[in-house]
């Protein structure tokens, strides 16, 4: 049986306009039932960057990744790059990105 990479998906970070004492979620949208077209247990990989320099990195099954409060400074940009994997194929990755605020 042909093995088929896991299905497109989107992500968000919340909150949308984070301030430097927020911890700030990394969220992957999709649908539990057509996550992967095989059926297959899907795998993200979480990719952290601040001013284009990787904070963080994990894998992890779960729909969703944190960065801890106090990583970025006012007016820097966090973005968050998913990628969706069955083990064998990758789908495209994912990214959302926003501009620490301070309040």
């Amino acid at each position: 049986m042909r093995n088929r990479a896991p299905n497109p998906v989107a992500v968000e970070l919340v909150p949308t306009a984070p301030s430097p004492r927020d911890v700030v979620q990394c969220r992957v949208r999709t649908s539990l039932v057509t996550e992967d077209p095989d059926y297959g247990i899907v795998r993200y990989r979480y990719r952290w960057t601040i001013g284009g320099k990787l904070v963080r990195a994990v894998r992890s099954a779960a729909l969703s990744d944190v960065l801890r409060k106090g990583v970025a400074r006012s007016g820097q940009d966090v973005r968050c790059a998913v990628t969706p994997s069955d083990g064998r194929l990758s789908a495209p990755t994912a990214t959302a990105t926003a501009t620490t605020v301070s309040r």
